[in-house]
């Protein structure tokens, strides 16, 4: 009896053992340990998966800000533009009494907000522009007249709610456009001032744009006063922009740095070279980290923005495969790329190097002029480089 019972325990403990030995590991690590795959994890703080990182300008057309800013600061120049669109064609000959520029300040300010000084000039434009003109359309020779009609030299304070500012036209301006609408029927005609930041400013300021995602702002006005001929009656006409535009110029910034201009289109290419990572792996993951480098960052009195974004171009193509986000918290100075898993396996199906453009978060950095500045992968202090780890497997040769 002793003997069965010994027997049967033997038996079930052999059993237990060969099918225990089958059974499948845990779903996170089944597959790769089951499949006998080895798993490898490369970061560069061991290996030069970034080569350089190489800034240039994109030159963003009229129609990329949401705000209209003017002024100068720390190398910074804004200037813009604006069309006036509803000219009568019933008022050539009036006597031109007043001619008011008016403009709606934000509460955004870029640069010595002490002194807070804020210095323009106003300009006749003599060449017709469109949304998608840049800011060498505005650098052309002849764009503007060479004579100033107006000039603004002032201080506007920071407040929750501010009034608008009002700059006086020279008359005669007003008059040649009165002329011209009447003698002339046509839609092409230009209409069109500029306004150029002068060397008192020390300030950039934001002033409101009649955009279609916000028609509640009010645009730029031209309040003018006049009488017609013959008539001791003072009338009034309101000139509204029909379209406004705005053109940042930032110094570049070329010392490896990897910089964001949110206004003014600068932004950086990090390289990648990848030959260190062997031909016809899977990648499970990719992370880069960017460190921010606080002492060159310039910002106005807007918080950070918490996210930027990648493209990574197809260089065969010249198409954007997809864009990626980094994300930071308001008090840190790091952005992380999660999931970069499709760039890492984009550059090894070309090759082994690729570029990653990197960039301004677009839906949110367009009204501000804030430059972004992260350190350079050839950054005399290592710890402060971007940092890709890269986690990929293959199987053995048999």
């Amino acid at each position: 009896m002793l003997k069965n019972i010994f027997i049967s325990m033997f038996c079930l403990i052999t059993m237990s053992i060969l099918f225990g030995c089958n059974e499948q590991s845990p779903v996170a690590g089944g597959i790769l340990i089951d499949d006998s795959t080895y798993v490898t994890v490369l970061s560069s703080d061991s290996v030069p998966f970034l080569k350089t990182a190489t800034g240039f300008n994109t030159k963003p057309s009229a129609s990329y800000l949401n705000s209209l800013f003017i002024g100068s600061s720390k190398g910074f120049q804004a200037s813009i533009l604006a069309r006036f669109g509803n000219i009568p064609d019933s008022l050539a000959g009036s006597e031109i009494l007043s001619a008011t520029l008016r403009l709606q300040p934000e509460r955004y300010v870029f640069g010595d907000s002490v002194a807070n000084r804020l210095a323009f000039s106003v300009y006749s434009v003599n060449k017709l522009w469109a949304p998608d003109a840049t800011i060498d359309t505005l650098n052309q020779n002849g764009f503007i007249d060479s004579k100033s009609i107006a000039n603004y030299d002032g201080i506007i304070p920071l407040k929750d709610t501010m009034s608008s500012i009002s700059i006086d036209i020279e008359k005669s301006f007003i008059s040649q456009w009165f002329t011209t609408k009447s003698n002339t029927k046509s839609d092409s005609l230009i209409y069109g001032i500029a306004l150029i930041p002068t060397m008192n400013s020390t300030v950039i300021r934001a002033f409101a744009r009649n955009t279609i995602s916000s028609p509640e702002k009010s645009p730029v006005l031209l309040q003018v006063l006049y009488k017609k001929s013959g008539s001791q009656t003072i009338d009034s006409v309101l000139l509204i922009s029909a379209y406004d535009g705005c053109f940042v110029k930032s110094p570049l910034q070329n010392d490896g740095s990897i910089v964001l201009d949110c206004a003014s289109g600068q932004v950086s290419e990090l390289g990648f070279n990848l030959n260190t990572v062997p031909k016809n792996v899977s990648i499970h993951g990719a992370v880069l980290t960017l460190q921010v480098n606080v002492s060159q960052c310039i910002t106005g009195n807007r918080p950070k923005d918490t996210v930027i974004t990648a493209n990574f171009v197809d260089s065969s193509t010249a198409n954007i495969l997809r864009e990626y986000y980094a994300v930071s918290s308001s008090t840190s100075t790091e952005y992380t790329f999660s999931v970069l898993n499709s760039v890492i396996e984009g550059i090894l199906r070309r090759g082994t190097n690729g570029i990653l453009k990197i960039l301004p978060y677009v839906d949110r950095d367009r009204n501000r002029v804030d430059r972004l500045v992260f350190y350079g992968p050839n950054d005399p202090d290592p710890t402060k480089r971007p940092k890709l780890k890269i986690v990929y497997s293959n199987r053995p040769k048999p």
